[in-house]
């Protein structure tokens, strides 16, 4: 079995076993951050399985106080890792303001100080993780 230290879920990816994780939580390097900065979030992910196992971790974002009504999950980040028996890796991705921007109620394409949700998922219908951060000028 491949377990996560992270919330992840295990998908079959070319051939790869489908394989059920344990969950935790994520780590993210500041619950603000500005224009020109980035913002990282970090999780652990174990193969304890005897063959070699893939994850596609997906990070989502959700704005809170946009100007325009936005998507409730808006895909910003994913990172596919794979895995030896008893492998274990840090999967870390990082969003800065372009992965936030979007045609605003100004009709500009920009980033706005905002507060917003993070969510760490298997499959965008499958979120196990979320947390708070704000983006601010």
């Amino acid at each position: 079995m491949i377990r996560s230290a992270s919330p992840f879920r295990i998908r079959r990816l070319y051939g790869s076993p489908i394989v059920e994780p344990s969950t935790s939580t994520v780590s993210s390097s500041s619950d603000a951050f500005a224009p020109g900065e980035t913002l990282e979030s970090t999780g652990t992910v174990e193969n304890t399985s005897d063959v070699v196992g893939q994850d596609v971790v997906q990070l989502y974002v959700r704005d809170f106080i946009g100007s325009r009504l936005r998507p409730q999950k808006e895909l910003v980040g994913f990172e596919t890792v794979e895995l030896e028996p008893g492998e274990t890796a840090a999967v870390t991705i990082e969003i800065d303001e372009n992965d936030l921007a979007f045609w605003t109620a100004e009709e500009e394409w920009a980033a706005e100080s905002s507060a917003f949700g993070l969510m760490v998922a298997h499959a965008a219908d499958d979120i196990v993780h979320t947390e708070r951060f704000t983006l601010d000028e």
